[in-house]
């Protein structure tokens, strides 16, 4: 389990995204816990599948019980919930080469600490993933580069000077984080790929001193050349102190789906007294100061269209 991280950082190094190990394992009977934790920790490697050995014991989540079956949900869950970030990466390590999962020092290649790591890994540049690795272990001992962080699910920031820190991590849960400066496209997971494109995007936005860039690739998820064919959308969103924009540099892949809901805002010190898109005054936000978020819900802006909002 702990090998398959250097395996698919190896991959992505050599130019091959689409990797990922045989979740709970091929050879030998797995266990309830090891299956647990290896398939929160598979829900993030880019191509994810429980593969069985043929004299093994079943490795299926139902056959393992209640635990297994609550710690696949919440992962795989949080995985369709990424899959619009996920995809997005994919679309830019076939064009220009990138890595979808890569090692720390990536991204912080001056800070020694993080060249040999090999138990912690991200998605792109803003998504950190912080498996368990250990047997009856309920937290994880991980190093964080100086930088701002933001835990997924609680959304507590994290300040980081380049020290090491304890991350709690419950039976059914993988420790996830954040980065400051980073907005990620998300959809709600619904029961397949295919209905989750149906639902809207939201977006998640990680501030750092006020400012965030992130961007969307969306096409009809099963064509070979859109790109080349000029048939998709991207997207690019920034956020400079109260302003949030978005550039559309392609909007020729036409779906009534293609709608943003939902922006989250995470860092937020002081809530605004008002807000407006496009001009005209919005008042469907909300600031929740004990978590210093800031929420705008049902935005049902066209993606297609760029837009401003301000707060």
């Amino acid at each position: 389990m702990k090998q398959s991280i250097t395996d698919i950082i190896n991959f992505n190094l050599f130019g091959i995204p689409l990797v990922g190990a045989d979740i709970c394992g091929f050879h030998h009977d797995t266990t309830v816990e090891l299956c647990s934790r290896w398939i929160q920790l598979g829900a993030f490697y880019p191509f994810s599948r429980n593969h069985n050995g043929q004299y093994m014991i079943d490795q299926d989540p139902a056959a393992l019980g209640s635990n297994v079956l609550s710690s696949a949900r919440k992962s795989l869950i949080t995985r369709y919930y990424l899959l619009p970030y996920l995809y997005s990466l994919f679309w830019k390590a076939h064009v220009y080469g990138e890595t979808v999962v890569r090692p720390l020092f990536f991204e912080y290649p001056f800070d020694d600490n993080t060249y040999g790591i090999d138990t912690q890994f991200l998605w792109g540049a803003a998504l950190l993933i912080l498996p368990v690795l250990k047997e009856k272990n309920h937290h994880v001992y991980v190093y964080l580069p100086k930088d701002i962080w933001y835990d997924f699910y609680n959304k507590t920031v994290i300040l980081s000077n380049g020290n090491h820190f304890v991350i709690t991590a419950p039976a059914d849960t993988i420790p996830l984080l954040i980065r400051g400066g980073y907005i990620l496209p998300t959809q709600m997971a619904a029961l397949t790929t295919k209905l989750s494109r149906q639902n809207h995007f939201e977006l998640l936005v990680a501030t750092k001193h006020d400012q965030s860039t992130g961007f969307l690739f969306f096409d009809d998820g099963k064509s070979l050349d859109s790109w080349k064919n000029d048939s998709y959308n991207k997207v690019q969103f920034k956020l400079v102190n109260t302003t949030f924009s978005s550039i559309v540099e392609m909007n020729s892949y036409i779906d009534d789906n293609f709608v943003l809901q939902n922006i989250t805002v995470l860092g937020i010190k002081q809530g605004p007294t008002n807000s407006q898109v496009n001009g005209i005054p919005f008042n469907g936000f909300y600031f929740n100061k004990t978590e210093q978020v800031l929420y705008f819900k049902k935005l049902n802006l066209n993606l297609r269209m760029p837009f401003n909002l301000t707060w």
